[in-house]
């Protein structure tokens, strides 16, 4: 994709991205349990200082807000959900 030139500029957008706990070699294929919903991704955008009046422009015009996300953080708390609880008897 092809778009405005800014060198001081990344942005990288993320889907379906997964996780896992075993069979964590990377050679064996995509496979693991979902990090985001299904039509949910992730736009990580990296400037030094403030956005650059052009990308402003356009995020307030979509409504997109900066939001923190960690993606460890996310894995974390999905892996204890997967994690039965112990069972006091």
């Amino acid at each position: 994709m092809k778009g405005s030139e800014d060198k001081k500029v990344r942005v990288t957008v993320d889907s379906n991205i997964r996780f896992r706990d075993y069979d964590i070699d990377l050679t064996s294929g995509r496979h693991g349990y979902p990090l985001l919903e299904e039509d949910m991704v992730i736009m990580e955008i990296k400037v030094p200082g403030e956005y650059p009046q052009w990308m402003s422009e356009i995020l307030n015009k979509y409504g997109l807000e900066d939001q923190s996300f960690s993606k460890y953080g996310k894995v974390y708390l999905k892996s204890k959900e997967l994690v039965p609880q112990a069972v006091k008897v």
